[in-house]
């Protein structure tokens, strides 16, 4: 495992990976699909991305065919809160509206974070 070095308040996206998956579009090699998205969020100061999604395969992107979905947290007194906001958007292939989301706080174990209220 490669070490990761992050500023406080970073949101990374990711997905998820292992040895049957094939491409960056989620497809594996036992016919599944997994395009479920995970976020690290690193807490100490208020933070915010943009995750900028296309096709992967062409050059639509040009043409603004992608899909843009900013993503914000801060810190509060009890914690942090994060917000995804509506993707604004589309694509060809487009995941489906509702996909599963993941979050990952270093540092914080999951059971703490059972509290998370789910809006997306």
């Amino acid at each position: 495992m490669l070490p990761l070095y992050a500023r406080a308040g970073a949101v990374i996206p990711q997905t998820r990976v292992d040895d049957l998956t094939l491409n960056m579009l989620g497809q594996r090699a036992d016919g599944s699909h997994r395009d479920e998205l995970v976020l690290r969020v690193f807490g100490g100061a208020p933070g915010r991305f943009t995750l900028y999604e296309d096709d992967g395969e062409t050059v639509a992107y040009l043409d603004g065919a992608v899909r843009r979905t900013l993503i914000r947290q801060r810190p509060t007194a009890r914690g942090m809160e994060l917000v995804i906001d509506g993707a604004r958007g589309t694509y060809a292939s487009a995941p489906r509206a509702a996909r599963g989301a993941g979050v990952e706080v270093p540092g914080v174990p999951a059971p703490d974070l059972e509290g998370i209220e789910r809006l997306w």
